[in-house]
């Protein structure tokens, strides 16, 4: 092995390469081992050529090929100044690179770049895959698109599908662990109140199966299947688990099975667990209390028995002022909350349902679709005639619950206040939703085979625990509390335009803006990384 040091008529840099020789055929040959770097000065040559000397001392001491492309790349950066480093250069492209430094990052610090147990690039298509999403919302194949245009990231279709048919139920256990593990060491491993809750999403198809059912939509596609999603989260939002269930499962079903996977897996942990009403149902909450759980359950107070209806009613009565109000129920408590605000609310919403009511019976055709709207059902009637009017008493009777709230709980020595807290809290989890949703376009679900269908949910699962996890550590580290919208605005921001050497094709990357923003580069610090502000070599 030795240095070569390469000059050609018509460009004026001299190019410093690693040689070794070698016989073939009876005559001698020539391999590059490794580009140096070139030179545009003989003092640059010089520093090159000592540099190239020292790399060579690496090779034959065995030190690993990533490990010198480091030294070599940061040397060569201290020989070249900015305009030599870009003199032959031309601008090929502009990529970004904050989203995938960040949230690759956090994919990594969850180890989850181990799951796809395979010699093939399958993992680090996995996390592409899972920034793409972050990025660049649409189908597997917009994502590839915009992945090779924003990232530099080169993968076609198929390589895509391979990664997703990787991903089984294993690895999504896998999955799962880890990222509960890494959110309970945000949190330095203490939980004290979960939230459970569970949506619909819905498929681009017609045609169901085992896990693609029918059912009540809380999308409103009626006519579409769909599969239940249930989501388990802290109370500072991050999410431990997941479950899926077929789309004609009552979601109240659900909350049994979310116990038994948790208890499973973390027995130690005593938690409270936190859950709106479409999961109260005596069954529930029995098995709840047997298995030694707090709860607290939003509850359904129009469904309650008459007694303690008129209790609550005569208890708002004699007073307008915010209230608790605490029935004792065996071993459970019945918490009654009283707000003007919400009172305001409440009346607001009735009377925009009932104006746009009024609207619909004076023009509708088809009065019958009223019937099935809950929104409307509940203020009208149906007379002998068929014939739909406003009935005045339901809306009398709805006005005595204006400001109302209530849940039942079995922890008996918080105060209602306290106990009011972490419910409100529950919007966490609403939020959850809304974001898998519309944020990461988490449906319709375009895939029909089941493998398929449970590894989308997954990544988008990973995508969404990513964007969370970001979230949270940046704003318990900084004084600014930023949005996960704004954060993703900042890392999207984050560019380089990539430079080609006309000569040996070396690539060279120019921060976009030049320097970068001050929250930024407080951004990558959080992360244990340095944002480079310097012309650099460009190392895939």
């Amino acid at each position: 092995m030795f240095v070569r040091k390469k000059i050609t008529k018509n460009n004026p840099n001299a190019y410093v390469q690693l040689v070794e020789s070698y016989r073939k055929d009876g005559k001698m040959h020539q391999k590059i081992i490794k580009h140096i770097g070139s030179a545009s000065t003989k003092d640059q040559l010089e520093q090159v050529s000592d540099l190239a000397n020292k790399i060579k001392e690496l090779y034959l001491s065995g030190a690993d090929d990533k490990i010198i492309e480091a030294y070599r790349a940061q040397e060569i950066s201290k020989i070249h100044s900015t305009k030599s480093l870009f003199l032959n250069c031309k601008p090929i492209k502009k990529i970004s690179i904050g989203m995938a430094d960040i949230y690759g990052t956090v994919f990594d610090d969850m180890q989850l770049n181990t799951i796809i147990k395979s010699r093939s690039n399958y993992s680090n298509i996995l996390k592409d895959l899972v920034v793409g999403k972050i990025a660049c919302l649409g189908s597997k194949k917009k994502i590839c698109e915009q992945l090779e245009q924003k990232f530099d990231k080169h993968y076609n279709l198929n390589s895509i599908y391979r990664t997703m048919d990787k991903i089984s139920d294993e690895e999504i256990n896998i999955i799962q662990n880890k990222i509960c593990e890494y959110n309970k060491s945000l949190l330095g491993g203490i939980l004290k109140v979960l939230f459970y809750d569970a949506t619909t999403i819905y498929f681009e198809s017609f045609k169901d199966d085992e896990l693609k059912k029918l059912g009540y939509s809380k999308d409103l596609k009626f006519s579409q299947p769909q599969l239940v999603f249930t989501l388990l989260l802290t109370d500072d939002g991050l999410p431990l688990a997941y479950q899926l269930f077929p789309g004609n499962t009552y979601e109240g079903n659900t909350l049994i099975a979310a116990i038994n996977f948790w208890k499973k897996a973390y027995p130690e942990q005593k938690i409270t667990l936190i859950a709106d009403s479409g999961m109260l149902n005596d069954l529930n909450i029995n098995y709840l209390e047997s298995e030694g759980f707090n709860y607290i359950v939003c509850a359904r107070l129009k469904s309650l028995k008459k007694q303690l209806k008129e209790q609550i009613l005569e208890c708002k009565e004699h007073t307008n002022e915010e209230f608790f109000y605490n029935i004792h129920m065996k071993h459970r408590r019945l918490i009654i909350s009283y707000r003007e605000n919400r009172a305001i609310k409440d009346r607001h919403d009735r009377e925009k349902t009932i104006e746009k009511l009024q609207n619909k019976l004076k023009k509708s055709s088809s009065p019958s679709s009223l019937i099935n709207n809950y929104g409307y059902k509940k203020y009208i009637t149906v007379s002998n005639d068929s014939d739909i009017e406003l009935n005045q008493e339901k809306i009398i009777e709805s006005e005595k619950w204006d400001g109302l709230h209530g849940i039942i709980t079995n922890i008996t020595d918080q105060s209602a206040e306290e106990i009011y807290g972490y419910y409100r809290n529950l919007w966490q989890i609403e939020d959850a939703f809304r974001i898998n949703k519309t944020d990461l376009k988490i449906r319709p679900i375009f895939h029909w085979t089941p493998n398929r269908i449970k590894s989308h949910i997954a990544i988008s699962y990973i995508a969404y625990c990513c964007y969370k996890a970001v979230e949270f550590k940046i704003n318990s580290m900084s004084d600014e509390k930023l949005s996960h919208r704004v954060i993703r605005e900042i890392l999207e921001e984050i560019q380089v335009a990539i430079y080609e050497d006309k000569y040996n094709k070396e690539k060279f990357c120019m921060p976009i803006p030049h320097p970068f923003q001050p929250k930024a580069e407080k951004i990558y610090k959080y992360f244990g990384l340095t944002l480079n502000n310097e012309p650099h070599r460009y190392i895939v």
